[in-house]
């Protein structure tokens, strides 16, 4: 063999063996499983689901909707989002532990933090998962595979972006005594339950019966099959050439969800009832904008409709949240219209009288007032009711 190309292979192998090295030490070290960059057809044939992806060519009007609302973001690799290149390079000091800093930059495609305690270093962390569509905030997750390989763990961030401040500030929930449970100035420990129950609001996953999130069935953000249900079957009957709608039908869908089954759905991530304390739910509650199926069941509108009001008589579940108060108030003139009633064509049950203040537009800005939540954010409240302040 001549010398020069003895000389190649070698390197050739030296460069290979020392990748190797690499992925191994770098395997050893930390195994970080990527919830993130799965697809529909990446999900295993066991899957119930059929991914996203499957629906584009027959629902291609509300797959377009869809890709441009808030629910097509709610989780994406952290180093990836706008919060991220925000932060990128900066430093933040923790506004409510003093002496306490973090910085953050971009490294390849991961988002590291590092904190400091009057200047000294105390730790580091890779933030894997952003939380949130980021238009009010994003929430930063670190994943903690366990060693011996059971469930994954994780760190809620202290801090997370506020996009109206452009800031860092302290993440909801975390501002309590430090000695509670779960709490470190890191952050909040979530046990494997706890980051199953927080991802299964920001994403689209199958659980197995244990309980604990399996990486090979998670889809990120909240798509289709997340409201719909799995549809690796609806789409298979689909090729098949099935135009059934009793067989095509998926197990939640126009015509077979009520008022209250919509409150049921929309509720189990945007909060219901049963899911803060009895005490807080009183009017001049301003926190409660956040939840709004919480509000909008105490409403008479909703209890009085005879279940013609729900969620969709307001929004599009397809689509970004419109921003004009016009595009709901023509919801709310459909009940409380100034005009005539004919009995006979009436669709709405129990009409109501129009509002003896102005019948015929500024309803969202009297009942449904923005409200301040707290760390600077204001949320539409759905608690739609006579003011005292109005």
């Amino acid at each position: 063999m001549p010398g020069g190309l003895t000389i190649a292979v070698l390197l050739t192998a030296a460069v290979v063996l020392g990748v190797v090295g690499l992925w191994k030490s770098d395997l050893g070290r930390r195994p970080r499983p990527d919830l993130t960059t799965l697809a529909g057809s990446r999900l295993p044939e066991e899957s119930p689901l059929a991914g996203s992806l499957s629906c584009r060519d027959c629902h291609p009007g509300e797959t377009a909707g869809h890709e441009a609302s808030g629910h097509a973001r709610t989780l994406q690799p952290a180093a990836a989002t706008e919060a991220a290149h925000a932060i990128d390079g900066r430093r933040f000091d923790d506004p409510a532990l003093p002496g306490q800093s973090w910085s953050y930059r971009i490294e390849g495609s991961r988002l590291v933090a590092e904190r400091r305690e009057n200047g000294e270093f105390r730790s580091r962390q890779l933030l894997d998962l952003a939380l949130g569509s980021g238009a009010h905030a994003t929430t930063f997750v670190s994943l903690s595979p366990d060693p011996a390989g059971g469930p994954l763990s994780g760190l809620e961030h202290r801090l997370t972006y506020y996009r109206h401040e452009g800031s860092m500030g302290v993440t909801p929930g975390q501002a309590a005594a430090q000695d509670q449970p779960g709490r470190s100035p890191d952050g909040f420990a979530l046990s494997p339950a706890r980051l199953l129950d927080c991802l299964s609001c920001h994403g689209t996953h199958a659980a197995p019966a244990s309980g604990s999130l399996r990486p090979e069935t998670f889809l990120p953000n909240v798509h289709c099959e997340r409201c719909h249900g799995p549809a690796r079957e609806h789409v298979r009957r689909a090729e098949a050439g099935i135009r059934s709608e009793r067989l095509l039908a998926l197990p939640f869908g126009p015509g077979r969800a009520t008022a209250a089954d919509q409150i049921e759905l929309c509720g189990r991530c945007h909060r219901l009832p049963s899911m803060v304390p009895a005490e807080s739910i009183v009017p001049e509650n301003a926190a409660l904008a956040r939840f709004p199926s919480v509000g909008l069941v105490q409403s008479a509108c909703y209890t009085r409709s005879a279940g013609q009001l729900r969620c969709t008589t307001c929004h599009d579940p397809h689509a970004r949240a419109a921003s004009a108060a016009n595009r709901y108030e023509a919801a709310c003139l459909d009940c409380h219209a100034s005009g005539p009633v004919d009995p006979a064509t009436e669709p709405i049950p129990m009409r109501q009288v129009p509002c003896p203040v102005n019948p015929d537009s500024g309803c969202v800005g009297c009942h449904m007032p923005a409200r301040e939540v707290g760390y600077g954010l204001r949320f539409t409240d759905h608690w739609i009711r006579r003011r005292a302040d109005g």
